[in-house]
């Protein structure tokens, strides 16, 4: 009996990787901003991790005041998001449509005061709803420069086949 535990184990850990336990709104998290439960907030010792704090809509929090840093995920429909991030007392609202994206990545920043990495959404439009000078920028971009430590960043395939499979299908360019 005892040998058939790490076999348990095992099967239920490969489960976790899967992204079919996800929600539309924890797939659009993952996309923009590898955001997940447990995701640093920075690659420092001792960096706060993000705690989903509400589903409806969805909310990550990392860090406390005047430091704490808020995303919140809504779905407007299938394929647009509004996301909402708070930095202190700053936010930036931003929408996100998703409905003619081809494809996502990962990519290198090496421009100083920007992170590690930032999200390519190729064929995503986002546009800026209120928030910081500069912010209107977000219009004619296809990136998003902020990036969290990513815990495992090859599963970025897997969910953007499993969000345009299961919620947004798209629409022809």
């Amino acid at each position: 009996m005892n040998h058939r535990l790490p076999l348990v184990f095992g099967l239920l850990a490969l489960t976790g990787c899967s992204p079919n336990h996800l929600t539309a709104e924890q797939a659009v998290a993952y996309m923009i901003f590898g955001l997940e439960e447990g995701t640093l907030l920075a690659s420092v010792k001792d960096a706060p991790a993000f705690h989903q704090t509400s589903s409806a809509p969805l909310t990550y929090v990392a860090g406390n005041p005047p430091a704490k840093v808020t995303v919140t995920f809504t779905r407007t429909d299938d394929c647009n998001y509004a996301v909402d991030f708070g930095l202190g007392e700053q936010s930036l609202l931003m929408s996100v449509d998703f409905s003619k994206l081809s494809a996502v990545s990962i990519i290198e920043q090496k421009e100083m005061g920007l992170p590690k990495h930032g999200t390519n959404l190729i064929g995503a439009q986002m546009a800026c709803i209120k928030g910081a000078p500069g912010c209107e920028q977000l219009q004619h971009s296809t990136s998003w420069p902020f990036r969290f430590e990513d815990k495992d960043p090859s599963r970025l395939p897997e969910i953007v086949t499993y969000f345009q499979t299961n919620f947004c299908r798209g629409r022809p360019a």
